[in-house]
């Protein structure tokens, strides 16, 4: 049995003192207890455990919580109640011939802690896929510096309790009625339930390391809001066509590209001469462009992706580079073009074309998605094509072909593939479904030679 004795002063000068028995019999145990204690003492609550007798001495305005003394037998085996020490909180092995049982090492602060945690991350022991990216660190310090330190920096790690995480989810979650946050939403405005998600994940993550390396005893229970339905807002095929139309001479073969191959706007950045492959039909993704200079490409592996006919005429038109190393898409002295400049060519084509919306580059990319599922696409071969590292990222798109599904489940009347059709309903060839543009039309099996269109 362990005796927990605190004394804690309220910034009123009200004193109040807790002695009780730990309810677990071990020294975790009762580190864990203390702090439930203090926590409650903090917050004006009254204090877990059995209940207490509460003592006010009028002239120091003490207020004591005493717990039942324990039974005669009980206290043969306890040793004299602990004296106090200016630190609050002592902890003593409760028989008589054991020496008392110091307390551990004080926890550091939360802010103590990111400096030690950030070098962690950015070493190769950080994850199963070895050290974090530099755009994962400067976003993990971002939500650190914007939100997480405001919140929990002064308090130790052993400190953060459940309510104080359910605190901040309610302070930066958005109400129903409220729109989206955007990607530059300032510290202290409503954030979008993924976003909160992924603040508390990465806070989550930080109390694990300190857990692993002994700082705190345990890891509070957590529960990350629902980051709710991913937004797929795309181009319809009239609006694409508009929008390619009033593409300037100069851009129109980035934005094509951007449509019909869905690559992120860091991987077309990147994009050499050396990756395309024309004739046969198809592209490679082996690079990522970030402010931290080019990398892998985000899922970490390469990929091809199929060229679609009219953008294997654009690129054909499109002024070569000598060296198969240059980019393909560049300034006139070889430099790649800036985030920023590809932002302000989007937004100027989607003025010259009438859309009313907020069009940005990452919409091409879900454009491309959803003009593929429409076409009857497999979502498998969609993934592929867009380096999804899970099938829920793709699946997102999956509402938008509800009639190529239906045309999946006759194929079970029909014959089996390679025998003639006699009789069947359809357009003639079996129960196959029409082609309904020429979005992948090519296929290139695993030997890399290029299929005609349709065997």
């Amino acid at each position: 049995m362990y005796i927990v004795d605190i004394k804690l002063q309220h910034p009123d000068g009200e004193i109040v003192r807790v002695r009780k028995v730990s309810p677990v019999a071990n020294l975790r145990g009762a580190r864990a207890y203390e702090r439930e204690l203090r926590e409650a003492l903090m917050e004006r609550r009254e204090p877990p455990g059995e209940a207490a007798a509460v003592l006010i001495t009028p002239s120091t305005q003490e207020v004591h919580h005493e717990q039942p003394q324990p039974s005669p037998r009980a206290a043969t085996r306890c040793s004299s109640a602990p004296r106090m020490t200016p630190k609050g909180a002592v902890l003593r092995e409760p028989t008589l011939s054991s020496p008392p049982t110091p307390a551990g090492p004080r926890a550091p602060t939360f802010a103590e802690f990111l400096t030690e945690f950030m070098r962690y991350q950015a070493s190769p022991a950080a994850s199963r896929r070895g050290a974090n990216k530099p755009g994962e660190l400067r976003e993990k310090q971002r939500v650190f510096d914007n939100h997480l330190l405001p919140a929990f920096g002064s308090l130790r790690l052993d400190q953060i309790s459940p309510r104080m995480i359910d605190r901040y989810i309610a302070a930066k979650s958005s109400p129903a009625t409220a729109k989206p946050s955007t990607r530059r939403a300032r510290f202290g405005e409503p954030l979008a339930p993924a976003t909160v998600s992924n603040h508390i994940i990465l806070l989550r993550r930080v109390l694990s390391v300190a857990h692993r390396w002994e700082l705190i005893d345990r890891v509070p229970a957590i529960h990350c809001p629902a980051p709710g339905a991913a937004r797929t807002d795309f181009l319809t095929f009239a609006e694409a066509d508009r929008f390619l139309g009033a593409a300037e001479a100069d851009w129109r073969p980035l934005l094509l590209l951007a449509i019909r191959t869905g690559l992120r706007l860091g991987e077309i950045r990147a994009l050499r001469w050396r990756d395309l492959h024309i004739d046969p039909g198809y592209l490679r993704v082996e690079r990522n462009l970030t402010k931290s200079g080019y990398g892998q490409p985000k899922s970490g592996k390469a990929r091809t992706v199929e060229m679609s006919i009219d953008l294997r005429d654009a690129m054909r038109a499109h002024p070569r580079a000598r060296s198969p190393e240059d980019l393909v898409f560049c300034q006139a002295d070889g430099r790649p073009w800036s985030e920023g400049q590809v932002y302000r060519a989007v937004k100027a084509t989607a003025k010259r074309a009438g859309l009313r919306r907020d069009v940005h580059p990452h919409m091409l990319r879900h454009t491309f998605a959803s003009h593929c599922v429409m076409r009857g696409i497999p979502l498998a071969v969609v993934r592929e094509w867009l380096g999804h590292a899970e099938s829920r990222m793709t699946e997102r798109y999956a509402h938008l072909a509800p009639e190529v599904r239906s045309s999946f489940v006759d194929r079970l009347a029909g014959p089996p593939i390679g025998e003639p059709a006699t009789g069947s309903r359809g357009n003639g060839q079996g129960d196959q479904p029409e082609s309904r543009g020429n979005i992948g039309a090519t296929a290139r099996p695993q030997n890399g030679k290029t299929l005609p269109r349709g065997s």
